[in-house]
């Protein structure tokens, strides 16, 4: 890597890291261990499903002076939206074709 530091970047998006695997795992140690040096860098971890404050203990570094946290953990809520799933009736030989049929036969609905 040229920039092992990430020194052009001043933040870091993770989204679903709920969705977890081996490439994710190793993402989040090599940002953790980034973060220990540049003190600098912000890390914004979204997920659904997460177990933030297990998270925030890993995360969790740098020493403060005691009036702010160096990592905090926000909830927003969301909202609920009820899906409908909705079956071809026969087997289709071009999928494409016939999830796009499929679309427009529910939406004439």
């Amino acid at each position: 890597m040229r920039d092992p530091l990430l020194s052009n970047y001043s933040v870091v998006m993770l989204d679903d890291v709920h969705e977890r695997s081996i490439y994710t795992e190793i993402l989040l140690s090599l940002l953790r261990k980034i973060i220990k040096l540049r003190k600098d860098l912000r890390l914004i971890i979204t997920s659904s499903t997460l177990e933030a404050n297990k998270f925030k203990s890993f995360f969790e570094l740098h020493k403060t002076d005691g009036k702010k946290e160096n990592c905090v953990v926000y909830g927003i809520e969301g909202r609920v939206c009820n899906v409908d799933i909705f079956y071809a009736k026969i087997p289709v030989a071009d999928y494409i074709k016939g999830t796009v049929e499929l679309i427009l036969e529910i939406h004439r609905k």
